[in-house]
C-alpha cells in the first residue's frame, strides 16, 4: 500500500511516498517538528525492510532509513505522542529488550530510535489478557505528564483505568481511577471527555467525576 497525502485543492499528492510500498496498514500516526511522519501498528514490512511496531517517513514520503526503532518482534503500537524535544512515546504491547515478553506498556525513544531508557517503562494492567477488545491510548499534557488511557470492551460492557506517569515514566501517585460504564462496545462513552478534562487540567492533582448516567456505574478512586 501506499500513503497518499492530498494537496491544497484536496486533489493526491503523487509526490509523496513515490515508490513506498507498506504490507499492511499502520494504526496510528504522528508528525514531528521536523515534518517527518511516524507510524505505527504491528511488525511492517517497508519498502523491503522490516520494523516491528514504528517506522518513520521523510517529509517527501520516502522511507527514513536513518530511523532504526529498537523495537522487538510482538510489538503492538496503538498510539503515540512526539515530544517537544523530539522524542517518540509509545503505547501498546512492547518489550524493552529482546529476552522480554512483549507487554502493557508506555516507552520512549530517542529521535533516531534508540530506547530510552531513563524513561521507566511502567507496566500497565495488561488488559490483554481474556482476548477481549482493547485499546490503550496516550496524551502528552502541557506540564510533560503522560495521561493513559486503558480500555477493554466485553459484550455488554467497557471498563476503564485512567493513569497519569510523571515524565520520567513513574506512575504519579496522586493519580490513579478506575471507571466502568455499561452500554455496547460502539455506544458513546465518557471516557474521551474525561481525558480532555484532565489535561485542560493536568497540573492539578484531581479530575473533576464524569456526567454519571443512569446506565454507568459509580467510578471506585484509589
Amino acid at each position: 500500500m501506499g500513503c497518499p497525502t492530498h494537496a491544497a485543492s484536496g486533489d493526491v499528492d503523487t509526490s509523496f511516498g513515490s515508490g513506498l510500498t507498506i504490507d499492511q496498514t499502520p494504526t496510528t500516526i504522528a508528525t514531528q517538528p521536523d515534518r517527518k511522519v511516524v507510524l505505527a501498528g504491528k511488525s511492517f514490512l517497508v519498502s523491503g525492510r522490516i520494523r516491528h511496531g514504528l517506522f518513520r517517513l521523510n517529509e517527501d514520503g520516502t522511507p527514513d532509513i536513518t530511523f532504526e526503532p529498537e523495537t522487538y518482534p510482538g510489538a503492538e503500537v496503538s498510539s503515540l505522542a512526539v515530544q517537544s524535544d523530539g522524542k517518540i512515546l509509545a503505547a501498546g504491547i512492547l518489550s524493552t529488550s529482546a529476552s522480554e515478553t512483549p507487554r502493557a506498556t508506555v516507552t520512549r525513544y530517542f529521535p533516531d530510535g534508540r530506547l530510552d531508557t531513563t524513561f521507566q517503562a511502567p507496566v500497565l494492567r495488561g488488559l490483554w489478557e481474556s482476548g477481549n477488545t482493547r485499546h490503550v491510548s496516550i496524551l502528552l499534557c502541557p506540564d510533560k505528564k503522560i495521561l493513559v488511557s486503558e480500555v477493554e470492551q466485553y459484550s455488554s460492557f467497557s471498563r476503564a483505568y485512567l493513569r497519569r506517569l510523571n515524565a520520567n515514566g513513574t506512575f504519579d501517585t496522586s493519580f490513579d481511577r478506575d471507571y466502568f460504564f455499561d452500554g455496547a462496545p460502539s455506544s458513546p462513552s465518557p471516557f474521551n471527555q474525561m481525558a480532555r478534562s484532565s489535561s485542560q487540567a493536568a497540573s492539578s492533582h484531581f479530575m473533576p467525576d464524569p456526567p454519571m448516567g443512569p446506565a454507568q456505574h459509580q467510578p471506585t478512586q484509589r
